[in-house]
């Protein structure tokens, strides 16, 4: 069957299949080595684990951190690249280094991306090498089409990426047994006045939360460089991985309740009077939070020489046990061996 071509006259030299941080990163520095290069997603953007999320409540936007909050910096060469970028911050930790963007963690993800060509909002359907050209047939809205690469460098989690080569090509085994973390993540807005609001800083000044439930809480807007909103606080609330697991095909609006009473219990408030306080909110389940150690692949990133294939990503061995950072380290090291090879 033929598919509308998305006005290219030839194939791009590179096509990468994920707009996380590892494929925007990858895809921007294959670009500035002056690379045809091409990034897919399903999403309508970059970011993967770093996305962020926009809302409105009465006609006010509301921005914030979907995903990871902050990330690790451990490793020299990720912290060198974070000081070359004009948009990050870096803080020091007693234990590591912590880093977040200035605007939104989306945005970090999309500096990475640089001159690469962006098909975002549309899902790979098929992907199929011939006659040395990878075939990508793409499915959005607006119906499906076909992207032609000499490259593909396939950087979606690895049971995507298992899933887009197909159960016989050889690298499908690898991929599809590598188990990720999920994680239910909740936003949500408070009026800044509220009582709930100063007992929930008070709970996030001690060293940590004791739950089984809650992971993380943070207050979105107190980073730097973000707005501060007129009478709202913005909360994020990220769920414990094992709780999550247990929970994750339940509906979003339980899963936000249950959250929420976990909040209410550490502050010890009654859950009604946090319900009450509360003007909007946002769920969102991540299948592929970070990836569990013992499935992480011994290797730095995988390739295929028979047919022009590349794969990195945050669940490869490296010189980090953090998602970001292995994310970027794996497509560094993609990224040497690609320009020793040309």
């Amino acid at each position: 069957m033929d598919y509308m071509q998305d006005d290219q006259p030839k194939p791009f030299d590179y096509v990468v299949v994920g707009a996380g941080f590892s494929g925007a990163y990858c895809a921007g520095q294959l670009a500035k080595r002056g690379f045809r290069v091409a990034i897919v997603d399903k999403a309508r953007g970059t970011g993967g684990r770093l996305s962020s999320k926009r809302l409105s409540l009465d006609d006010q936007p509301i921005g914030f951190d979907l995903g990871a909050h902050s990330f690790e910096v451990s490793n020299a060469n990720f912290d060198a690249y974070l000081k070359s970028r004009r948009d990050v911050v870096i803080q020091e930790g007693e234990s590591r280094k912590r880093a977040y963007s200035l605007s939104r963690n989306s945005s970090f993800a999309r500096g990475a991306l640089g001159e690469a060509t962006p098909y975002f909002g549309k899902r790979v359907l098929e992907a199929r090498f011939e006659e040395g050209v990878w075939n990508l047939v793409l499915e959005s809205r607006e119906g499906k089409s076909a992207l032609k690469a000499t490259y593909c460098v396939l950087a979606a989690p690895p049971k995507q990426a298992a899933q887009i080569l197909g159960e016989h090509h050889p690298l499908f085994g690898q991929l599809d047994a590598v188990e990720h973390e999920a994680q239910w993540v909740a936003m949500f807005a408070l009026g800044s006045g509220s009582k709930p609001v100063a007992e929930l800083r008070r709970l996030l000044s001690q060293e940590k939360i004791n739950s089984d439930v809650v992971r993380d809480i943070v207050f979105d807007h107190d980073k730097q460089g973000r707005d501060k909103l007129e009478e709202l606080e913005v909360v994020v609330v990220h769920a414990q991985p094992d709780w999550t697991l247990a929970q994750v095909d339940s509906d979003p609006e339980m899963v936000a309740d249950r959250l929420l009473q976990e909040v209410a219990s550490l502050i010890d408030k009654p859950f009604k009077e946090l319900r009450d306080c509360i003007l909007t909110k946002h769920v969102h389940r991540w299948l592929y939070a970070r990836p569990k150690a013992a499935y992480r692949l011994a290797s730095g990133y995988l390739s295929s020489a028979a047919d022009n294939l590349l794969i990195c990503g945050d669940y490869f061995t490296v010189n980090s046990e953090f998602g970001v950072e292995s994310a970027f380290l794996s497509a560094h090291a993609l990224l040497g061996m690609e320009s020793g090879a040309k």
